[in-house]
C-alpha cells in the first residue's frame, strides 16, 4: 500500500493543487481519512492580506473528520475544523489564511484524522506571499521636522521599481493636527500634476499608513511627496544631509492643485519622514 505525497513548496505559479494518486474511490481501501486536493491562490500580499485555502477529503460514509491546517507565513482561522463526510465519504473545509509581515513562499501543510486517532498522510501546499515595499523613510528619525499650517510642502521620493501605489506614510511625532497628502509627478525637478491623493486625515502619533481608495500603478521614477497641515505638523525629520523642498502657501480647507504653480518657493532642510507602500 503506497500514497505518494505531492510536493508543491516550488509550485507557486499554480491556484489549486491536487493529488492525482489517492482519488476518493482508492481511499476507501485505507484505514484512515485522506486529502484529496487542496485549492489555493495564486499570491497574495503579505501585512494582512486574506485569502480562502480549501481542502477535499475523503473518509468513511458519514465519518466526522478532524482537519487542520498550519504555514509559516501567517495564520489559519480557524486552524481545526471537523466536517462530516456525505453518503459517499466525501466533505470539503475550509480557512482563512492571513499573511503575516514577511514575504516568501508559504509552505503549508493539511492534515485530517478521525474519531479513532487515525492520520492522514499530510498534504503539503504552497503559494508566493509578496512583501510590501517602501519607499522613501520609513524609519523614524529621532528629530522633529516642525511644518507650519496653511503650506503645501513636500520632497521627493524615489521608486525603483514599478507597482501599485497602495497606502501613503508619514511618521509623526505627536498626535493631533489634520494633514493632507498628494502625490504630484516630477518635470524637471518640480512638482507638476497630481497623480493621487489622500483627503484630509488626523493624524496620530508614530506611525501612519493611509490606504488609497483606489490603488494607482506607477513606474519607476521620481515622485512629490506634499502635504499640508491644518496647525502646526510635527513629522520626524533628519537633518544631517540637505534636500530641496518645494513650497506654496495653500489654504488647508481649498483642494489640492491639480497641476502644481510653476512659481513655487525653494528652500534647504533635512529628509522627512515622508513615504511610500507598494504592492504588486
Amino acid at each position: 500500500m503506497r500514497v505518494e505525497l505531492l510536493t508543491v513548496i516550488g509550485l507557486v505559479a499554480c491556484g489549486k493543487v491536487s493529488n492525482t494518486d489517492v482519488d476518493a474511490q482508492q481511499a476507501d481501501a485505507f484505514d484512515g481519512p485522506v486529502i484529496v486536493s487542496v485549492s489555493t491562490p495564486t499570491s497574495l500580499e503579505a501585512e494582512g492580506a486574506m485569502a480562502t485555502i480549501m481542502a477535499s477529503v475523503h473518509g468513511h460514509p458519514n465519518e466526522v473528520l478532524k482537519v487542520s491546517f498550519s504555514g509559516m507565513l501567517g495564520t489559519y482561522g480557524p486552524p481545526t475544523s471537523l466536517v462530516t463526510t456525505d453518503a459517499a465519504g466525501n466533505g470539503t473545509v475550509s480557512t482563512t489564511f492571513i499573511s503575516g509581515m514577511l514575504g516568501g513562499v508559504e509552505a503549508g501543510v493539511v492534515t485530517a484524522s478521525n474519531a479513532a486517532m487515525v492520520n492522514s498522510v499530510p498534504k503539503q501546499f504552497g503559494f508566493q506571499v509578496i512583501a510590501l515595499a517602501r519607499y522613501g523613510q520609513a524609519t523614524a528619525f529621532g528629530a522633529s521636522g516642525q511644518f507650519g499650517q496653511d503650506n503645501l510642502l513636500g520632497q521627493t521620493i524615489t521608486v525603483t521599481a514599478a507597482g501599485t501605489l497602495k497606502k501613503i506614510g508619514f511618521i509623526s511625532i505627536s498626535a493631533g493636527p489634520m494633514i493632507k497628502v498628494g502625490i504630484y509627478a516630477d518635470a524637471g525637478g518640480v512638482p507638476a500634476t497630481l497623480l493621487t491623493q489622500i483627503p484630509a486625515t488626523n493624524v496620530a502619533m508614530g506611525t501612519n499608513e493611509i490606504a488609497l481608495a483606489s490603488p494607482l500603478a506607477m513606474n519607476a521614477g521620481t515622485y512629490w511627496f506634499m502635504a499640508v497641515y491644518n496647525t502646526q505638523g510635527n513629522v520626524g525629520s533628519d537633518q544631517t544631509a540637505a534636500r530641496t523642498i518645494r513650497f506654496i502657501a495653500e489654504p488647508f480647507a481649498n483642494p489640492l492643485p491639480t497641476v502644481f504653480p510653476t512659481m513655487t518657493s525653494t528652500n534647504m532642510s533635512g529628509n522627512f519622514n515622508y513615504y511610500l507602500v507598494f504592492g504588486p
